[in-house]
């Protein structure tokens, strides 16, 4: 071809890679500035544009303004329960039993359980003293419940028992939370200290 002259054909090649080249280039900035994939011990609600989006094991585009992000931990929480001295729970043969609980609770890994935390839970569901505030009198409903249909003998005597009694009822409260109860474990009981009563003020311990 004569110096200056550039074949239509080549031209619309080069055209049609350099749209190529341009749209991958494109598509590259998306998925490193704009992605967002979860990790093994967290998942996101993403709301906003096209509503809402629970995220599990994978990921979605986050476009800033248009989305917001909301992480849930999956973590397991360890959440220890104090019922000792004045605050210590009445049986059923009202006498006082000095009671310390551990709950072992997480976020169920299932769409319904995640959206359910990150409303009641927020972008702080991975902070232990915050949840454990949270259900603290939940949990310690549960176990005041169960406290006064057993006599201190008996809830010495069948702490399994008690402590299964304690879950099934903590189970359901936490349900809207989306939480999941893994396991109650009674580290200590024994009675509460004469010292501790105030019989001038409750007459339980009078």
């Amino acid at each position: 071809l004569p110096e200056g002259n550039v074949n239509p054909l080549s031209q619309m090649v080069i055209v049609a890679f350099g749209a190529i080249f341009t749209l991958l280039f494109g598509i590259l900035v998306i998925i490193t500035r704009l992605y967002r994939k979860t990790t093994a011990d967290e998942a996101f609600v993403r709301t906003g544009m096209r509503g809402r989006c629970c995220i599990i094991d994978g990921g979605a585009i986050v476009i800033p303004v248009v989305h917001e992000v909301i992480p849930v931990s999956l973590k397991t929480f360890k959440l220890q329960v104090d019922r000792t001295g004045p605050d210590a729970l009445i049986t059923a043969d009202f006498l006082r039993a000095d009671v310390k609980a551990v709950f072992y609770v997480r976020v169920q890994k299932e769409e319904r359980a995640i959206e359910q935390a990150a409303t009641s839970l927020g972008a702080i569901s991975g902070d232990a003293h915050f949840v454990q505030n949270l259900i603290q009198e939940k949990l310690v409903s549960a176990l005041r419940t169960v406290a006064a249909t057993q006599t201190l003998f008996d809830l010495n005597a069948k702490r399994a028992e008690f402590a299964e009694a304690v879950q099934k009822i903590v189970a359901e409260e936490l349900k809207p939370n989306g939480l999941t109860l893994e396991s109650v474990t009674i580290s200590s009981l024994d009675q509460a200290p004469l010292e501790s009563m105030r019989p001038e003020e409750n007459v339980f311990d009078a």
